[in-house]
């Protein structure tokens, strides 16, 4: 069994403002998963508003959420388990882009995502388990960033270089 939903759907509010929310769902459920005790599922969702201000100049506000559990499972022995686990993360992202000609442009951004790690539950899995049930702390993070882009094209000759800034912190020594 396996199902993908992806749905997207657009507002243009005028020519120069448009607004954009998708959503894609899946879940698989192959052999594969039923011999070796491997489940996942993907859950993602995104919001995007594009500005227009001029014929040169735009920007994109994004912001997304994801959520990705999985199930692990060992069937037999007395250390027969399953172990549930996620990982989570929301991201703001900004980027402005200028194209002061054909050929030329620039972007410059921030962006920072909030993860939350979920390293699960471990559970015995069977009457003959011995494993003991252990649940394990949640733990956060913060990565935030600044970049900045260029691109030229000239013919066939393309040329493209950044730099990006970023910094990672944990927020507290287990969430």
């Amino acid at each position: 069994q396996k199902y993908s939903l992806n749905y997207s759907l657009t507002h243009k509010f005028n020519a120069k403002n448009i607004f954009n929310l998708s959503a894609y769902i899946s879940y698989d459920d192959f052999q594969y998963n039923k011999n070796f005790g491997v489940q996942y599922r993907t859950t993602n969702f995104q919001a995007i508003y594009r500005k227009i201000h001029s014929g040169k100049v735009y920007s994109k506000w994004i912001l997304s959420q994801g959520n990705y559990p999985s199930n692990q499972t060992d069937f037999t022995g007395i250390d027969a388990s399953v172990i549930k686990n996620n990982v989570e993360q929301f991201q703001f992202k900004n980027i402005f882009t200028l194209h002061p000609r054909t050929g030329l442009q620039f972007q410059a951004g921030i962006q920072s995502i909030l993860y939350t790690i979920k390293p699960g539950d471990r559970l015995p899995f069977g009457t003959l388990s011995t494993v003991l049930p252990k649940k394990l702390e949640n733990e956060k993070g913060i990565e935030s960033g600044i970049f900045l882009n260029t691109d030229y094209t000239s013919g066939k000759f393309q040329i493209n270089g950044g730099l990006r800034l970023s910094h990672y912190a944990f927020l507290g020594p287990k969430s």
